[in-house]
């Protein structure tokens, strides 16, 4: 089961814009991620290492 905690915050209208902006940049990491993923699973059959998605995504964002 997952369990949630909403948590009220106040924050700049400043602040808000740049966490969304984090989101939106995070969401990239983890698209990219799953890509990587996928592809390496169809070509080997076999899920990517850490280390190796680290490799592929290095400097990357």
């Amino acid at each position: 089961m997952i369990r949630a905690q909403f948590v009220r915050f106040h924050a700049s209208k400043r602040d808000v814009e740049r966490l969304y902006a984090c989101n939106r940049e995070s969401a990239q990491v983890w698209n990219m991620c799953l890509e990587l993923a996928k592809n390496h699973y169809s070509e080997h059959r076999k899920w990517i290492s850490q280390s190796e998605l680290q490799k592929q995504t290095k400097r990357q964002f």
